[in-house]
């Protein structure tokens, strides 16, 4: 599990801090350009993370897989 800060990861994707908040809370659809952005920042493949999500949501990828520091 990779711990990043949510000004870095907004940073990689190009977006605001607080969008990625959003994103978190489940508030804030990612974008197929974010998706593949988040796959190789913390190395999973698109379709592994589409699969996943067709069952539960992304904030919930988020937070089973990935830990991103509320900084």
């Amino acid at each position: 599990m990779l711990h990043l800060i949510q000004d870095y990861v907004a940073k990689v994707i190009g977006t605001p801090r607080t969008a990625i908040v959003q994103i978190e809370s489940g508030n804030r659809k990612v974008s197929t350009d974010e998706l593949v952005i988040f796959c190789k920042l913390y190395g999973f493949s698109p379709c592994s993370v589409h699969e996943y999500s067709q069952r539960n949501s992304f904030n919930v990828f988020l937070w089973r897989y990935i830990q991103i520091d509320h900084r």
